[in-house]
C-alpha cells in the first residue's frame, strides 16, 4: 500500500495481541537502518563545521593581522614606527605630527602656520527667503524656501559639476541632493549652512591648481549667462563658476574664427555685423577686468590681448573655444575678489560688443584654490594639501597659529610599541597554528571509539551537560591526518625560513623561528624578543621588509605575503591554465556539502521504506484478525446450532 494510505489500526480486538509492541519490536531492525544513516549524516554536520571554523578562524587572523585595515594588522607602516613624539608649545593643537618607519630621531620647531589649503570653491549667501531661519537636509526640492525661487523643468534639476551630470525631481530632498553630489566621482564636497545661509561646493583636490566647473543644464539651481551677456544668480546663489562665455565669433566674410586667426592682427580682423572692433579713426581699444587696465592697438593679436589678461593681475582666465568659436572669461581671484567687466574704448565688450558680453560689477562665488603655507626649522614650507610627509614625519595642519604661538616636537626612538604589535601577531598566530595542529593529530582513545552521535531517543534520557560531554568525545578526531590542513601548516613551517630578498635577511635574524617539534610549539613561533629589539633599533625600515615585501615568489614575498597566500590558497582557489582549481578546504566543504545531501537523502528513502514496512505488518495483522473474527462468527454460529439441538 503507498504512503498516506488510511488503515484501520484498532488490531487485537479478536486475537488479544499487543499488535503495536509487536510491529514496533518487528521495525527495530529499519529503525536501526535510519538511526545509523542519521549518525552518518550528523558525523558529516560536525565535519562540516570543524572545517568551516577552520576556514572562518584562518579569515579572521588574516584579517586582524594581514589586512591592512585590520586592527593589529603588521601590513601598515605604522606598526614599525620605532619613534615616538612629543609635542608641546602654545600652538600644539594647531597640527598633528605622525613619525614613520622613515623617521629620525631629532627636534622640530614649527614657528607658523599662515594658510591652510583649500580646494577652488563656489560660494553663495544669503539665499533663503528668510535667512534667520534657513534651510534643512529633510526639506524636498520643491518646499525649499528660497530668495530666488527654484525652478523645475519637467519636475527636475539638471546641472554638471567638473563634467559629471547630476539630475533630482521636485520630491528628492536637500540632503540626498548633497549626500548625491557628495558620494559621486565629481571630485567636490556640497554643503549647506545655516550659518551665513549658503551653498558651498569645493574641490577636493587642494591647491592653487585645483579647478571647479559647474554648468547649470535645466532649471535654475545654478546661474549663468543671459541672452544680453549679464551674469544671473542661480537659486542657490551660486552662478556657473562666474565664467561667461561669448557668442560664437565670425569675421565679416561668414568664416568661423579658428586658432589660426588668433595670431593675425587686431586691424586686419573685421568682424560680422558691421562693428568696428577699434573706435572710428583711433589705432588702440581699451577696458577693464577687475580694475585692471587693458589696452591693444591694431599691431597686437588676439593672442597677445590673451596672453597679457592671463598674466596679468586681473585674477582672471580669458580662453578660446574652437570648437565653438567662443572665448570664455573665468575668474581665478581670491575670497575677497569681485568679478567686473568695464569697457573703455572700442567695442570688445559691451552689449553692441564683438563678444556679446556685457558689462557688469558683481560679487565673485569662485573662490581660487591655495596652498597650505607654514615654516618649519625656519624654513617657509608650501603644500598643496593639509596632511603631508617630510623626512619621515606626517603633518596634519588643523588651524592657522596665532600670532607668537609655537610648536615644538622631540622624536625620541621607541621600539616597544612595534615589538608589541609584533608579539600580538604571534601570539594569534601561535593560537590558530595549535588548534589546527589539534585538528589533525587528536584521534579517540580505545576506550572513545564507543562514542558516536546519539539519537533522538537516546539523548532524551541525558541531561544538556551529559549531552555535550557525550558529544565533545565524539567529535574527537574527526580530521585526524586530514592532509589539506597538514600540507598548509607544513607549507607555514617553511614561510619562516628563507631570506626576503629585499630586506636581505630571514624572519630568523629578526628573531622569528619555528618551534620545536618535540617540545610542543609544532609550527608555532618561537619569540626572540632580545634580537627583535636588536633589529628594531638597528634598522626598522628592514624589519618591516622582513614582513611587508612585496613578491610573487616566496623569495620576494616577505612574511606576511608568504603567509597570507598559504592561508588563501587552503581556503580558496585559483586560476590554473584556464580552469579554476579549489583550494584543499574550499574542496572538503564541497565535497561534504554533496556528501550530506546524499546522506539527507538517504535517511529520506529509508524512512519512506519503513514506513511502508510498517503498513505491511499492520495489514497483515488486520488480515489475521479479520480472518479469526470470521472464525469466531462461525464458531459461535455451530455453538449455537449445537445448543439448539440438543
Amino acid at each position: 500500500m503507498a504512503i498516506g494510505a488510511t488503515t484501520s489500526r484498532l488490531t487485537g480486538l479478536s486475537s488479544g495481541f499487543d499488535t503495536d509492541t509487536m510491529i514496533k519490536e518487528l521495525m527495530k531492525i529499519q529503525q536501526l537502518k535510519v538511526d545509523r544513516q542519521l549518525k552518518a549524516g550528523k558525523i558529516l554536520e560536525w565535519k562540516n563545521e570543524l572545517y568551516s571554523g577552520a576556514t572562518s578562524d584562518l579569515r579572521d587572523f588574516r584579517n586582524n593581522f594581514i589586512s591592512v585595515i585590520g586592527t593589529d594588522s603588521l601590513a601598515k607602516e605604522s606598526a614599525f614606527n620605532a619613534y615616538s613624539m612629543k609635542v608641546t608649545g602654545t600652538g600644539e593643537n594647531a597640527v598633528t605630527l605622525t613619525p614613520s618607519v622613515y623617521a629620525s630621531a631629532g627636534n622640530i620647531r614649527i614657528g607658523s602656520i599662515t594658510q591652510l589649503a583649500k580646494g577652488a570653491s563656489l560660494e553663495g549667501s544669503g539665499i533663503s527667503a528668510n535667512s534667520n531661519v534657513g534651510l534643512t537636509s529633510q526639506t524636498k526640492l520643491k518646499d525649499l524656501k528660497l530668495a530666488n525661487k527654484l525652478e523645475f523643468s519637467g519636475g527636475r534639476i539638471t546641472f554638471a559639476i567638473n563634467g559629471k551630470n547630476f539630475s533630482f525631481t521636485e520630491n528628492q530632498t536637500l540632503g540626498e541632493m548633497i549626500n548625491t553630489v557628495n558620494n559621486s566621482d565629481a571630485g567636490v564636497t556640497m554643503g549647506y549652512t545655516q550659518i551665513g545661509d549658503k551653498f558651498t561646493i569645493e574641490s577636493k583636490e587642494k591647491g592653487p591648481d585645483s579647478t571647479l566647473t559647474v554648468k547649470n543644464l535645466s532649471g535654475n539651481a545654478f546661474g549663468g549667462v543671459d541672452n544680453d551677456g549679464n551674469l544671473t544668480l542661480g537659486a542657490f546663489g551660486i552662478r556657473q563658476a562666474d565664467a561667461v562665455t561669448s557668442i560664437p565669433i565670425y569675421g565679416a566674410n561668414g568664416v568661423a574664427l579658428t586658432k589660426e586667426h588668433l595670431t593675425a592682427k587686431l586691424g586686419d580682423f573685421v568682424p560680422a555685423g558691421g562693428v568696428d572692433l577699434f573706435p572710428a579713426g583711433e589705432d588702440s581699444l581699451s577696458f577693464k577686468i577687475n580694475g585692471e587696465a587693458f589696452t591693444f592697438t591694431k599691431d597686437d593679436s588676439l593672442q597677445d590681448m590673451m596672453d597679457t589678461i592671463n598674466s596679468s593681475a586681473a585674477n582672471v582666465k580669458i580662453s578660446f573655444n574652437e570648437a565653438s568659436s567662443s572665448f570664455t572669461i573665468a575668474p581665478t581671484g581670491s575670497n575677497d575678489s569681485r568679478f567686473k567687466i568695464e569697457n573703455v574704448s572700442g567695442n570688445v565688450f559691451g552689449a553692441s560688443g564683438v563678444l556679446k558680453i556685457a558689462e557688469f560689477d558683481v560679487p565673485s562665488s569662485f573662490h581660487a584654490g591655495q596652498n597650505a603655507k607654514l615654516t618649519i626649522n625656519g624654513v617657509e614650507i608650501e603644500r598643496d594639501s593639509n596632511s603631508f610627509t617630510i623626512d619621515g614625519v606626517g603633518y596634519t595642519l588643523n588651524r592657522k597659529t596665532e600670532a607668537g604661538e609655537e610648536i615644538y616636537a622631540t622624536l625620541s626612538k621607541d621600539v616597544q610599541p612595534a615589538i608589541d604589535k609584533i608579539k600580538k601577531f604571534v601570539e594569534g598566530y601561535n593560537t590558530l597554528i595549535k588548534k589546527l595542529e589539534d585538528l589533525i593529530s587528536t584521534r579517540k582513545g580505545t576506550d572513545e571509539r564507543k562514542y558516536i552521535p546519539l539519537t533522538e531517543e537516546e539523548q532524551s534520557v541525558l541531561s544538556e551537560d551529559q549531552i555535550k560531554q557525550w558529544e565533545d568525545i565524539a567529535k574527537k578526531g574527526l580530521l585526524y591526518g586530514d592532509t589539506g590542513i597538514q600540507r598548509m601548516l607544513t607549507n607555514l613551517r617553511g614561510a619562516l625560513v628563507g631570506t626576503v630578498e629585499s630586506a636581505g635577511l630571514s624572519p630568523s635574524a629578526i628573531g622569528i623561528k619555528t618551534g620545536n617539534y618535540f617540545e610542543g610549539t609544532k609550527g608555532q613561533i618561537v619569540l626572540d624578543e632580545d634580537k627583535l629589539r636588536a633589529a628594531l633599533e638597528r634598522d626598522p625600515e628592514q624589519v618591516m621588509k622582513v614582513f611587508q615585501a612585496e613578491g610573487t615568489t616566496s623569495g620576494t614575498q616577505g612574511l606576511l605575503g608568504r603567509i597570507d597566500s598559504i592561508m588563501s590558497n587552503y581556503s580558496t582557489g585559483k586560476v590554473v591554465n584556464g580552469t579554476y582549481r579549489m583550494g584543499p578546504g574550499e574542496l572538503a566543504l564541497s565535497n561534504l556539502k554533496s556528501q550530506m545531501k546524499a546522506s539527507a537523502d538517504r535517511v529520506v528513502t529509508l524512512q519512506e521504506k519503513m514506513a511502508e514496512a510498517e503498513e505491511k505488518y499492520y495489514l497483515k495483522f488486520a488480515a489475521m484478525e479479520a480472518a479469526l473474527s470470521k472464525m469466531n462468527e462461525q464458531s459461535s454460529w455451530l455453538a449455537s446450532l449445537t445448543g439448539t439441538a440438543s
